[in-house]
């Protein structure tokens, strides 16, 4: 089968699996997206429309570094989308966008570990459409990242066995937009899968012995690669670096290293996903009704079909296993020595991120099952994949056939059981515990006729026909279309755009100047009453009710200066200004909502401060994100405070001179001016930016000068073949076992 048909395939189960954003109107819009990344997203065109490119966010924690928050992804190429596309319909399209580039990625690398065409196309599809895939689209830099996963590992493989200035150039262009797309947690474990992948290789394989690269030549060249990516990446990095030393992030310990590890029990919705409910039907009753991690009950059953033998094998086996256990955190040993033997673990929180690896990790092995299974080596696998059918079908009907006694069985167990999973199903009315139960049978049900198919399927040991191979993929699209698409929320492309709607018209409650005030809002005054029977909000409400209270960041989409906020990256003296017993460190929460803190916050944000300390306003001649310019004419010396956080790349200039800005009440702005008429100017432009400018600059000069040279040595070898003559070149990227 040629590429171009393999591709047609991939974009059309991408278009079924999407088809209700495609065809229906609906657009993904929840959580991290309707909070982060679309309020993020307007902002940054509205300011370049106006010739802005925005380094600081004046929005939100009184004043924030914005570029320098790698999570907001500002330089990813996708963002175009919004100068011209409404900002829903831009999300869900660069989310399709990315399952594809997934997909293909997963391919490729499949392909260069010796997969068959048929096997590189089931791990695509298993990876592509898996419940990990679908639950990053509810915060869309993640799933920047993780579509960019099988590249990064592929481009860097490649270069490493086969060292050259075009795939130097290759691994750097590809690890790069993956550093830019967002979250860098993720970012991480695909270099600690790659790193893992790249000593494996160099320990096992006859092309690198061949070729005489040793481990010490492996981190030369690893060096280089890394060096080249840093500078390439070092506009987004600096900043970046300086914002994290600076934050709520730092020196919180193995307890928040090992926030929300992944319970041994949620293993079971691998196998059976709808024991968890339905989130896009609202059906949700345990940990928001999530498929994180589920990649299909036939896939886990090839991937546990392979050739042990297999080098390539055996190591994806490792990595499932490890990651696995690396996701479960603080309920396993193995979490505990990784924080402390493994640099750059503990950084992070939410080990269940893990899972990401484990999904890629069955997704390739699946590949290999398939093709170790239609070998007819397996049919030992392949009673067992009938039995299990059988054995789930009976179950599904037994459950629902006795759906009536399960509340009674429940009320028996939680007499002697105090588990908490016990006592919450214990808590619910007979009646949503059938629909529970009806859920499951229905799930044991599809997933077991479809292994009694690929049981019948196997009975015929001659090659597979073109339409064999098409229905067998087909069931495996079709288990993940059913399951994996339960996390997949979306709503009408009017709903969503109603609710920017609804946030810009609240700015219209506020009687006052809000360039010159923030805006605070209690969210306690608002309580949320959109709680549903199973125990999880529904969704599509509670975004309408975040956009009516202005919940952060929607205050960006308002214009609505606000001193709390949401963001992965908080000033960290900011923080213990207002709110000193925090543990979160994603916002801030005032100690005091009545005192003076927050009658500092919501105060004027620029006033002149007189000897005896009382405020007098300043004329405000421009403001931009980066840019403050001031007007004030007094008959005495004071000093001009600005109510904005002093982040460390501020200056101010007064009547063009440089002057030095002093600290005010601990985390504020404020300058000592002389008697009489004077211009000030506040500027951000912080070192790290310019110097990762310059940097960066510097990186794609010698990449453009790397793509030359490689294509000076295509036109040489070229040359050699029209003259007969056969072009040096390495070793074939095959790899065979020692």
């Amino acid at each position: 089968m040629k590429m171009r048909w393999i591709l047609i395939i991939f974009a059309v189960l991408v278009g079924i699996f999407f088809f209700q954003q495609i065809l229906g109107g609906e657009v993904i819009y929840c959580c991290d997206n309707l909070l982060i990344n679309i309020p993020s997203k307007l902002f940054l065109v509205e300011q370049l429309r106006q010739g802005v490119f925005p380094l600081w966010n004046p929005y939100i924690f009184s004043g924030s570094p914005f570029l320098a928050d790698i999570n907001f992804s500002l330089l990813y190429p996708l963002n175009v989308l919004y100068f011209f596309i409404p900002a829903f319909r831009a999300l869900t399209i660069s989310v399709m966008i990315n399952f594809l580039i997934a997909i293909i990625g997963t391919y490729v690398f499949a392909r260069s570990v010796n997969l068959s065409r048929f096997g590189s196309i089931l791990s695509s599809v298993v990876f592509g459409f898996s419940g990990t895939m679908v639950v990053y689209t509810n915060n869309v830099p993640m799933l920047q990242v993780v579509s960019l996963l099988p590249w990064v590992i592929w481009s860097v493989h490649q270069y490493i066995l086969l060292p050259s200035a075009k795939t130097l150039v290759i691994a750097t262009s590809l690890a790069s937009m993956q550093v830019i797309a967002g979250h860098p947690q993720l970012t991480y474990y695909t270099w600690l899968l790659t790193g893992a992948l790249i000593v494996w290789e160099v320990t096992r394989t006859i092309l690198v012995k061949k070729q005489g690269l040793s481990l010490w030549k492996t981190l030369k060249f690893l060096a280089v690669l890394m060096g080249l990516l840093l500078l390439v990446t070092a506009i987004q990095v600096l900043p970046f670096l300086e914002f994290v030393r600076l934050s709520t992030r730092v020196g919180r310990g193995f307890e928040y290293a090992a926030f929300d590890s992944l319970h041994p029990l949620s293993i079971l919705r691998f196998i059976i996903p709808n024991i968890v409910g339905v989130a896009r039907d609202g059906t949700a009753w345990a940990r928001g009704g999530s498929v994180y991690g589920f990649t299909g009950v036939i896939s886990l059953l090839l991937a546990a079909f392979t050739p042990k033998r297999n080098p390539y094998v055996r190591f994806f086996s490792v990595v499932t296993i490890l990651s696995l256990l690396f996701a479960m955190g603080s309920y396993t040993v193995v979490f505990g020595l990784a924080y402390y033997l493994v640099p750059g673990i503990g950084l992070f929180r939410s080990p269940q991120h893990f899972l990401l690896l484990y999904t890629f990790g069955i997704a390739i092995l699946a590949g290999f099952g398939l093709d170790y299974w239609r070998s007819g080596l397996s049919m030992r696998g392949t009673r067992l994949i009938r039995a299990l059918g059988i054995i789930g079908s009976v179950a599904a009907i037994a459950l629902l056939v006795n759906a009536h006694a399960i509340p009674s069985v429940i009320s028996s167990f939680a007499a002697i059981s105090g588990t908490r999973v016990v006592e919450k199903l214990h808590g619910f009315p007979a009646e949503t515990l059938l629909v529970i139960v009806k859920l499951i049978g229905q799930n044991l049900i599809i997933v077991s006729g479809m292994l009694l198919a690929v049981a019948g399927m196997s009975k015929d040991q001659r090659p597979w026909s073109r339409i064999t191979k098409a229905f067998f993929i087909g069931l495996i699209f079709m288990e993940l279309f059913l399951f994996s698409r339960n996390n997949l929320l979306g709503v009408p492309h009017e709903t969503a755009t109603q609710w920017l709607t609804t946030a810009k018209e609240h700015s219209n409650r506020f009687p006052y100047d809000t360039e010159q005030y923030r805006v605070w809002t209690d969210p306690a005054a608002y309580p949320y009453r959109g709680k549903k029977e199973f125990g999880v909000f529904d969704w599509d409400m509670e975004s309408a009710w975040q956009a009516e209270i202005l919940r952060p960041n929607l205050n960006m989409i308002a214009g609505l200066p606000t001193p709390y906020g949401y963001a992965s990256l908080v000033y960290r003296e900011y923080q213990m200004y207002a709110s000193s017993a925090s543990a979160d460190p994603t916002g801030v929460q005032l100690d005091d909502p009545t005192g003076g803190k927050v009658a500092m916050l919501t105060g004027p944000r620029l006033f002149f401060l007189d000897k005896k300390l009382q405020k007098h306003p300043v004329e405000i001649q421009s403001y931009t994100s980066n840019d403050v310019r001031l007007l004030t004419n007094r008959n005495e010396a004071g000093t001009v405070v600005f109510i904005d956080v002093n982040y460390p790349g501020w200056r101010v200039r007064v009547d063009g001179k440089e002057s030095r800005i002093k600290t005010y009440e601990k985390v504020y702005k404020s300058v000592w001016v002389e008697k009489g008429s004077h211009e000030i100017r506040f500027t951000f432009f912080p070192q790290s930016f310019q110097v990762g400018l310059l940097m960066s600059g510097i990186g794609g000069v010698v990449s453009i000068a790397l793509i030359f040279l490689a294509g000076q040595k295509v036109k040489k070898d070229k040359k050699h073949v029209r003259n007969g003559k056969r072009p040096h070149k390495l070793v074939d990227f095959t790899v065979v076992e020692l």
